[in-house]
């Protein structure tokens, strides 16, 4: 096994200890601590390549697959990442075929940084993001001014995106915040997040569950065309259980609800929007 290794010892901050990941290239190294550091970056035409086992903390970033790259076939398996300091994995460029498997990604304390996240999303197709954990990424923000952070942030640019066996919780605003188009969800789980589902795009979701948001269990954005199997929601607080906010459609065929009595079942503006909610949903 090919395996490329990271400069040793802690860098001083902002040094990057950069790894450009090459076609066929199998990447794992043992536990590093690297401050604020880059790990790996992809450019140009690339394919074929595996990264994992890794277990890296007090990096800046993990992997970014940059706008010029050309990327085919992207396996990550098996990585841990401690005390991030912005975001664990990035796709920027042209990219078809990634699996991010087996992982746990949390942020240190809130950071000095615009976009938080666990995994950013912004082009690509045919992404599967499978048995992981994203936790505590969140931006410092002063009273009043919106919260950044998502475990997952995926933009218009993403289509085919399957996530699946995933919790994320603590995050400054969303879980999942998903523009994406041909989205696929089952068996998520998400906690103590300002929305925890945050959804734009099109979606095909089995059993999602949702646990004390700060905001609303489902927000649902302009454009939304939203079909549930199974919602599980609980909560100590009476955030709603959906927020409609420009949705074209939000369709829910079973509800598990153990939420306070007075918890509205919608909010927002629902006057344009096609809700079709099983019995068990409404309150």
């Amino acid at each position: 096994m090919l395996a490329a290794g990271l400069a040793g010892g802690t860098l001083s901050e902002p040094a990057v200890a950069e790894t450009l990941l090459k076609s066929g290239q199998n990447w794992e190294t043992s536990s590093r601590s690297l401050a604020g550091a880059l790990v790996l970056k992809v450019k140009g035409k690339t394919e074929d390549v595996a990264v994992g086992p890794a277990t890296i903390s007090d990096a800046k970033a993990f992997l970014w697959v940059a706008k010029s790259s050309e990327l085919r076939n992207l396996q990550v398996d098996d990585v841990k990442l401690t005390n991030l300091k912005q975001e664990g994995i990035r796709l920027d460029g042209d990219a078809t075929g990634v699996s991010i498997e087996n992982f746990d990604f949390s942020m240190r304390d809130a950071q000095d940084t615009d976009y938080p996240a666990g995994i950013i999303l912004n082009s690509g197709t045919d992404i599967l993001i499978r048995d992981g954990r994203l936790s505590g990424f969140r931006s410092p923000t002063a009273k009043g001014d919106y919260p950044q952070g998502d475990g997952v942030s995926a933009e218009r640019g993403v289509s085919k995106l399957t996530i699946t066996g995933v919790s994320a919780s603590g995050n400054a605003d969303g879980g999942y915040d998903l523009k994406s188009s041909e989205t696929r969800l089952d068996d998520l789980r998400a906690e103590d997040n300002y929305r925890n589902y945050r959804l734009w795009g099109s979606v095909e979701a089995g059993r999602l569950e949702s646990r004390n948001p700060r905001g609303a269990h489902l927000w649902a954005g302009k454009g939304a065309d939203i079909r549930i199997a199974e919602f599980v929601v609980s909560s100590d607080t009476d955030a709603p259980i959906l927020q409609i906010d420009g949705a074209k459609r939000v369709q829910i065929d079973h509800c598990v609800l153990s939420v306070p009595e007075g918890t509205s079942t919608v909010s927002g503006n629902a006057s344009n929007a096609e809700l079709i909610l099983d019995e068990s949903c409404k309150l």
